[in-house]
């Protein structure tokens, strides 16, 4: 299997690092450096690749791929699903505390911090940012990456981890701090951080299997957040810590549970710019009889409608299709509705019909657009029936992946700021 080969490679990269961080016994021999940070990042990224390509490979031998695939079918044949769609993340930017960034600026020699992002959809797409310090602040206090990543083709329950790791330099060293004697002890910030050191060390490891390794990567996650499909249109998240229990817990106490660390010189939240498109691809034709309002006075007409994307556009004929301009279009993007719903008889006589609250665009009215209630009539009741199914997956699809982004920007879709930066510094 391909993920086994890989790990296996991923297993090789991971010995090989830490053959080469054994190496770093003291500052001459890269204690310290920029190089020893590199492969401490190099071990861990390694380390959680190779653990989620190897539950993965567990998950599928437990559940088998046939009987997935056989329980997705099974679910979207009872209602309509939304589409699949692409989300691109980039722009990410790292607050740091003003008094580190200042403090930074003011020292000399080897940097105390590094810093870099994890970010992370499933077993095959996890991407790191480059390593960073508080030098790299090039926005006052705001750490900016380079990194993009770019996720095509996921359902719209996805969820992408964005996690970042800490290196300290300062706290390197103190790592071995007995968990029994801090508790009876007086908390010091000095133990504090190796308690979270240890912590989030013991944690890493958990997750993984055996790699039969003397030690994992002396960087700690400090911070994360879960990007879902409510996150679109949002640029702001908050960073959320490990939940710790048993005696760490006891030991740092509740008010430390929902934030980054008080000592960490992480401001507390993470900025990045969404970008959403949805891959709906609806297509349909026939004849419809429409309700027009012509001169003040209401008729039935019947047209040849093409529905495609987001727009219905219709014409007098079908063979005027390819010849001539369309009469009118309607657009599903401006649609109020919901879903498209059968008109009671009470309310219409004609037979077979349904309403749309949409945005109408005539020949006449260029590219100005009424909000108005559409009734469509069918010629049958399954016509009816497919025309519905359509511009209802239509809709849906607009709601999941359009309309939601909106919501939360306030702006239209595919809008970006004329500045590279989303966050203001606060130097």
């Amino acid at each position: 299997m391909v993920l086994n080969e890989e790990a296996a490679k991923l297993q090789t990269v991971i010995n090989q690092t830490l053959q080469a961080l054994s190496c770093c016994t003291d500052e001459d021999h890269g204690r310290g450096s920029l190089e020893e940070a590199e492969a401490e990042k190099l071990l861990l990224v390694s380390c959680e690749k190779r653990a989620a390509m190897l539950a993965e490979v567990s998950r599928l031998r437990e559940r088998g791929v046939s009987g997935e695939l056989e329980d997705a079918e099974g679910d979207s044949s009872m209602s309509q699903q939304p589409c699949r769609g692409t989300v691109s993340i980039n722009s990410v930017q790292l607050p740091l505390k003003v008094e580190f960034v200042c403090s930074a600026r003011t020292q000399t020699g080897r940097p105390t911090h590094y810093f870099f992002v994890l970010i992370r959809y499933g077993p095959c797409n996890i991407v790191a940012t480059p390593l960073a310090t508080a030098a790299d602040a090039q926005n006052g206090d705001t750490i900016s990456f380079p990194t993009s990543i770019t996720l095509e083709d996921i359902h719209s329950n996805f969820e992408i981890d964005v996690e970042v790791y800490s290196l300290s330099h300062t706290s390197g060293n103190t790592c071995d701090v007995d968990l029994r004697s801090s508790s009876r002890s007086r908390i010091t910030p000095r133990k504090l951080l190796s308690t979270i050191k240890r912590s989030n060390h013991s944690v890493t490891s958990s997750t993984m299997p055996a790699l039969n390794t003397r030690r994992t990567s002396h960087f700690a996650l400090v911070g994360s957040h879960k990007i879902s499909l409510a996150s679109l249109g949002q640029s702001k998240f908050p960073l959320d810590k490990i939940k710790f229990e048993g005696k760490i817990r006891r030991l740092l106490g509740d008010e430390f549970q929902e934030k980054v660390p008080f000592l960490s010189p992480l401001e507390g939240n993470i900025y990045l710019r969404l970008d959403s498109a949805s891959h709906s691809n609806v297509q349909h034709q026939g004849i419809l009889t429409m309700f027009e309002v012509v001169k003040g006075f209401g008729a039935w007409h019947r047209r040849f409608f093409v529905l495609e994307g987001n727009h219905m556009s219709y014409w007098n004929h079908p063979s005027d299709q390819g010849s001539k301009a369309a009469e009118g279009s309607i657009s599903l993007f401006s649609s109020s509705s919901q879903s498209v719903k059968p008109v009671k008889r009470d309310s219409c006589a004609r037979a077979y019909t349904f309403d749309l609250v949409s945005g109408i665009q005539t020949a006449q009215q260029d590219d100005q657009r009424a909000l108005a209630k559409c009734w469509f009539s069918a010629d049958t009741r399954e016509d009816r029936g497919d025309w519905m199914e359509k511009l209802n997956q239509v809709l849906l699809d607009l709601h999941t992946w359009t309309h939601r982004a909106l919501n939360h920007a306030g702006a239209q879709p595919n809008t970006r700021a004329s500045s590279g930066n989303i966050r203001e510094s606060s130097l």
